[in-house]
C-alpha cells in the first residue's frame, strides 16, 4: 500500500519530500512514521482530492493520482486551465522578414 509524505523526512537514502508517494519497506517502518505523523494513506488523500476537483467542476480521470489531481485543482485556482500539460500550442512564425 502506498502513503503520502505530510513531512519531509530522510528514507532508505534520500530525502522524501512533502507530496512523495512511498512505500516502506518494514512495518516497523511504517508504525514509527504513522506515529510521528509523517506519512498518511494514499488513498484516503486521493478520494479527498479527487471530490475536492469534483466539486471545482474539473473532469476528473480515474487514472489520475494525487500529483496529477493537485495541478488541475491548482490550475483551476489560479485560473489558468490551458497552461501546462494540455496547453493550446501557438504557432510562431519564424520566416525572414523582407
Amino acid at each position: 500500500m502506498a502513503y503520502t509524505v505530510k513531512k519531509s523526512f530522510p528514507y532508505g537514502g534520500e530525502r522524501l519530500q512533502v507530496g512523495d508517494t512511498f512505500e516502506p519497506k518494514r512495518a516497523r517502518d511504517l508504525k514509527i512514521m504513522k506515529a510521528l505523523g509523517k506519512i498518511e494513506d494514499s488513498s484516503e488523500t486521493l478520494e479527498a482530492l479527487r471530490a475536492e476537483a469534483e466539486s471545482l467542476g474539473i473532469e476528473v480521470d480515474g487514472r489520475w493520482g494525487d500529483a496529477r489531481l493537485r495541478e488541475k485543482i491548482e490550475e483551476h485556482r489560479s485560473g489558468s486551465a490551458n497552461s501546462g500539460r494540455g496547453g493550446t500550442y501557438k504557432r510562431r512564425d519564424m520566416r525572414a522578414e523582407d
